[in-house]
């Protein structure tokens, strides 16, 4: 099986913090194994999981994708720099004067953001 490195930081921070992995899974209502499997990214945890990781470790969402945070900042910022070429080759209406103006905003989180995690 192919091991999905996304979430390979939910062992490392529960162990950090000391819980067992049989009590969290006990929290959650999982079988341990099943836990196990999603910690070394055998199987990809539903939300529920990251959240539960999220509240019961006290960590950021950011902490505990730490690899992926950049590369999706980088990716959405690319993907709505490519969007407001389009809607600027577009004819000009209220409505793509709108979405010019929102496309702008997230523009400018997605910028914040990068210079943040560089």
């Amino acid at each position: 099986m192919k091991k999905i490195k996304t979430f390979n930081y939910l062992k490392h921070y529960r162990e950090q913090s000391g819980f067992s992995l049989q009590d969290i899974a006990g929290v959650l209502a999982m079988h341990p194994a099943t836990l196990s499997r999603i910690e070394s990214g055998i199987i990809t945890p539903g939300i529920e999981v990251i959240f539960a990781y999220h509240f019961i470790l006290d960590l950021s969402i950011e902490k505990l994708f730490k690899e992926h945070v950049i590369k999706v900042v980088k990716s959405c910022l690319s993907n709505a720099e490519d969007l407001q070429e389009k809607l600027l080759d577009q004819r000009s209406t209220t409505s793509i004067h709108k979405r010019l103006s929102l496309i702008e905003i997230i523009i400018s989180r997605l910028e914040e953001l990068e210079s943040q995690y560089e």
